[in-house]
């Protein structure tokens, strides 16, 4: 039984550890090569993506993920597709905003008083 669920968390696993370790190899690279302000700059771009968009999706996808396996589970294919659809249009309605939110992130970090040469690292 054991196996069963350690088949089925393992992908989702490795691919939050995929993630994280992108991340911390931006940082290493960034931090032998680079100046400080570029490292600061890929630190606040990491902080303000996360925030803004990962936040969201990763809830959006985890609702839609849980009605479609309660779908399959009363073995409603249908259902299955129903929810599967609808979902990926709410998310995609709901990613625009948040998309252009990024597009002026630079002016966001300056209006907040973040440092030009951080936020123009950021955006």
């Amino acid at each position: 039984m054991m196996k069963h669920y350690l088949r089925l968390a393992l992908p989702a696993s490795l691919n939050q550890v995929q993630g994280l370790l992108v991340m911390q190899m931006n940082f290493v690279f960034l931090g032998r090569f680079a100046s400080s302000t570029m490292v600061a700059g890929v630190g606040m771009g990491s902080v303000t993506l996360n925030v803004c968009c990962l936040g969201f999706m990763y809830g959006l996808n985890g609702a839609q993920d849980t009605l479609v396996s309660r779908a399959f589970g009363l073995n409603d294919l249908r259902l299955c597709g129903e929810y599967l659809n609808r979902g990926r249009a709410i998310i995609t309605v709901i990613f625009i905003p948040i998309i252009i939110l990024l597009l002026f992130s630079e002016k966001l970090l300056l209006a907040i008083g973040q440092d030009a040469g951080v936020s123009s690292y950021a955006h």
